[in-house]
């Protein structure tokens, strides 16, 4: 028995019973074949196609596109995959891994881990997720499916997704433009707004006094006096007049 993704509508291969497992139509993988990944409970040793270092032992095996598991155990006996048992079976997009956990019958568990991108393997973005079993002509068992669950995050459409360039300039672009929007308005402010009342008189307070030394006599001479003018308002700055 084997869990699988593959194309939707799901449909059985052609020539894809006993050791195919009713998902592939050989043993290597055909650009004419649907992309199908699929993990395998398998609990016949095939010649042919499975491991040779794993000889008449049942074994769990992640496959791509193929029968011939990429990654598998190698520690199971014949006769293990049998009575009740348990499988979690996660995936990351982000870090492309794909893990099995199994626990047998007994209480032991065993995993295994592969490296799966499923773009680049030409699975497409809307499948079907299910199991799939086969048995030989001399050979018969019976699979029973006590209960599963499958969930996944929500997943964005790649049609919608903007480009990293796009999204690195924007990050870079709208904050210098929003900088440059305020500067400009503020700058405007500070040309054509008039000082208020409270900061001309702060402004005209915050002059020099003017000197206290008394004219000579017979001159008429005025003692120079400090103003400030509304065009130093923001700079507190003054003027000297006469």
């Amino acid at each position: 028995m084997a869990f699988f993704i593959g194309p939707l509508p799901s449909s059985l291969p052609p020539v894809s019973g006993s050791p195919f497992l009713g998902l592939f139509s050989n043993g290597n993988p055909s650009p004419a074949a649907p992309a199908t990944v699929g993990v395998e409970f398998d609990t016949h040793w095939d010649r042919d196609w499975d491991p040779k270092d794993i000889a008449a032992a049942d074994h769990v095996g992640i496959d791509l596109n193929s029968i011939r598991s990429g990654s598998y155990t190698k520690d199971l006996a014949k006769g293990d995959l049998s009575g009740t048992m348990s499988a979690d079976i996660t995936y990351d997009g982000g870090s492309k891994l794909m893990v099995v956990t199994l626990r047998l019958a007994d209480g032991r568990t065993r995993s295994i881990q592969a490296l799966i991108d499923f773009r680049d393997a030409g699975v497409p973005q809307e499948v079907a997720v299910g199991f799939s079993a086969a048995t030989g002509v001399d050979v018969v068992q019976t699979n029973l499916l006590l209960s599963w669950s499958f969930s996944s995050t929500e997943l964005v459409s790649v049609s919608s997704k903007m480009p990293l360039w796009l999204i690195i300039s924007l990050s870079v672009a709208c904050p210098l433009l929003a900088a440059s929007i305020v500067a400009a308005v503020f700058y405007t402010i500070m040309r054509r707004h008039r000082c208020a009342p409270g900061i001309k008189i702060a402004l005209q307070a915050s002059c020099p006094s003017p000197p206290t030394t008394s004219p000579r006599i017979g001159s008429s001479a005025r003692a120079p006096s400090a103003k400030c003018t509304e065009e130093n308002c923001g700079i507190r700055a003054c003027r000297r007049w006469p």
